[in-house]
């Protein structure tokens, strides 16, 4: 018997975990899905092959510890990609990171994206490939009359930024960035020396 750890249709673009399934000791979550800022893991103080669900919210309106899941054995639980776990610990750190990574992916995608100014110095007649970070955006577009001969945008990823430039100079490329709350327009500035 398992429980398998799952996120919402998005993914982990998705607000919200599950806990699918039954323990070998017969116990299941009341939820069948949580939302990630109500919840986190511990190792059970009990027994340290046991694992801890803690419903916060609950908990903290009726001033008692609230379980999804309780002691439940490390050995149960089976990661999203249905991967087996080596400890209690194990099962917690990755439930409580899914959570913190989701979390902030959630609040990133809600805030305004800023205006970013990135500078990349590259040496003349020498391939370069640069990745946009993309801490929040959900699409990337160039301006292709920004983008100097040599230099092309990848087809696979519209992130990368790559080629070989043959004049000395400065080279400003300009991009806009997406999330939920619009865009706004960025750029790249290669210093060429």
């Amino acid at each position: 018997m398992t429980i398998k750890i799952s996120f919402g249709l998005r993914g982990e673009n998705s607000p919200f975990m599950g806990f699918i399934g039954v323990s070998s000791t017969g116990q299941s979550s009341p939820s069948s899905i949580v939302s990630v800022d109500s919840i986190s893991a511990s190792v059970s103080v009990a027994n340290t092959n046991g694992v801890n669900i803690i419903n916060n919210t609950i908990g903290e309106n009726q001033d008692v510890v609230a379980y999804e899941l309780h002691n439940v054995d490390y050995r149960d639980f089976r990661g999203d990609n249905n991967s087996s776990f080596t400890s209690a610990e194990s099962v917690a750190d990755y439930i409580n990171t899914e959570i913190q990574l989701i979390t902030e992916n959630i609040i990133l995608r809600y805030t305004k994206l800023p205006n970013t100014v990135g500078i990349l110095t590259v040496a003349q007649n020498v391939q370069f490939q640069y990745k946009v970070p993309d801490p929040g955006i959900i699409s990337l577009f160039w301006d292709e009359n920004t983008i100097p001969p040599g230099v092309d945008i990848s087809h696979y990823d519209n992130r990368i930024v790559q080629g070989t430039i043959t004049t000395i100079g400065d080279y400003y490329l300009e991009y806009d960035k997406t999330n939920a709350t619009g865009i706004t327009t960025s750029t790249l500035h290669i210093e060429v020396i």
